[in-house]
């Protein structure tokens, strides 16, 4: 199951590695999904605001794509801060890309009711020049 703004555009992911994240080590496995845009690429410029909410843009079509928006989930109703105000994710010091890989993971409470009604969303960008993982976004919505 997965919200209804990103239908369509997720698939699993090639990869299962270890990421170093806010909360300490995980993997990336069959929980997260790899996105890619409709035209078939799948490196994205990322940009993010406070709010918090993430948007990726196809590096390769200019498609943007909101994978993560806490207004849009029951939970998140009421949550108004920063929207809309976003600046370009910048990778550490260790990554030279400027359009990453990306991983998403929508977690779900056992009693949801709809595909939007997340629990928690994770976020991991890989650098595709040095296969680098990062977290980008780790948010609870409840």
């Amino acid at each position: 199951m997965n919200p209804s703004h990103v239908n369509g555009i997720l698939s699993k992911p090639a990869i299962v590695a270890a990421v170093n994240g806010r909360f300490g080590v995980y993997s990336l496995d069959e929980t997260f999904l790899q996105l890619q845009c409709l035209c078939g690429a799948g490196e994205f410029a990322i940009m993010i605001s406070r709010y918090p909410e993430a948007k990726c843009l196809c590096i390769n079509c200019g498609q943007e794509i909101k994978v993560y928006d806490i207004s849009l989930y029951p939970s998140g109703a009421g949550y108004d801060a920063e929207r809309g105000n976003f600046s370009p994710w910048q990778g550490s010091e260790n990554t030279k890309a400027t359009a990453y890989k990306v991983f998403v993971s929508y977690e779900y409470p056992e009693d949801a009711e709809n595909e939007d009604d997340i629990s928690w969303f994770i976020m991991v960008a890989q650098d595709p020049l040095n296969g680098l993982l990062q977290e980008v976004m780790n948010d609870e919505t409840a």
